[in-house]
């Protein structure tokens, strides 16, 4: 996907779920090389609420074009939901994209943690 393209569909996802009134900024977005068997865009969006401007960096991680791997946004988001209550490290989601009619491919859209991910051989 297009970095306009995404961009677009990450404002018209944000506006969706927060209201027009929230008056939702994207930027600094950029796609990130790693993630192999996904396609991960970095942004950060700022939107109004209650008054009081939020900002956050956020990720969203779609399904590639093709791939080799069959797995289930939905579950995706499920298991990371879970685990916000518990002291495994993960990052926080905030929107699902089940089935890609906003953002083209199915995605889910994450709060960006520091820190590294560990691959385990």
């Amino acid at each position: 996907m297009t970095e306009p393209a995404i961009a677009d569909r990450i404002e018209a996802l944000l506006l969706d779920e927060l209201g027009p009134e929230a008056n939702v900024q994207v930027s600094g977005l950029s796609k990130v090389t790693t993630g192999k068997s996904r396609e991960n865009w970095l942004f950060d969006a700022s939107w109004v609420r209650d008054g009081a401007v939020v900002s956050e960096e956020l990720i969203v991680r779609c399904d590639p074009e093709g791939g080799l791997l069959e797995t289930d946004r939905s579950l995706e988001f499920a298991v990371l939901q879970s685990l916000e209550t518990t002291a495994v490290p993960a990052p926080r989601v905030r929107w699902l994209d089940a089935d890609g009619s906003r953002l083209g491919r199915p995605a889910l859209v994450m709060i960006r943690e520091s820190g590294q991910c560990e691959y385990f051989a």
